[in-house]
Order: C-alpha cells, then structure tokens, then sequence
C-alpha cells in the first residue's frame, strides 16, 4: 500500500484498505477524510464513531463549538441512540 493511512477508531496503520469516512462540510465547504480499518468497519454502525470523535473532526475542520455541537447533535438525532463517551 503506497499510504499509510491510520484507523480513526483503533489508531492503527491499515493493512488493508477498509472504509472511509467523510465529515459533513464545514461552513466553506472543506470535509475531513478520515479512514477505518476492516475489523473496526464491522462492529455495529452506530458503535464505529460516537459523539466526541465526530464533535473533535469538525472542530479540526474549524467548526464553531456551537454549530459543530448543533451538527452532531442533527446527525445522530436521525440515527437514533448511539454510545456516549
């Protein structure tokens, strides 16, 4: 594999490509692209990311606290109850 890209949920380089993750766009319309390994891809959908992993991506993103909060909270308000951290 020429890149080494590093699982967003386990922190390990991939051996192997597995899923990619796309941030919703900030406020000028730039995404963050994170990747996630294959075993973490098959843990339930709404165990691979929670709440403070997706709020610290858009704030890397330079969301405002607030509507990096109003975000999140819009995303997983559609997905139902998911894990806190």
């Amino acid at each position: 594999m020429s890149i080494k890209p590093i699982c967003i949920k386990c922190n390990k380089e991939l051996e192997d490509f597995g899923a990619i993750l796309l941030s919703p766009p900030n406020p000028e319309g730039l995404v963050v692209k994170e990747h996630i390994c294959k075993k973490c891809y098959k843990k339930e959908p709404l165990e691979r990311l929670d709440k403070k992993e997706l709020h610290l991506i858009l704030c890397n993103l330079n969301w405002d606290c607030e509507e990096a909060n109003k975000a999140v909270e819009k995303i997983y308000g559609k997905f139902g109850k998911v894990k806190e951290s």
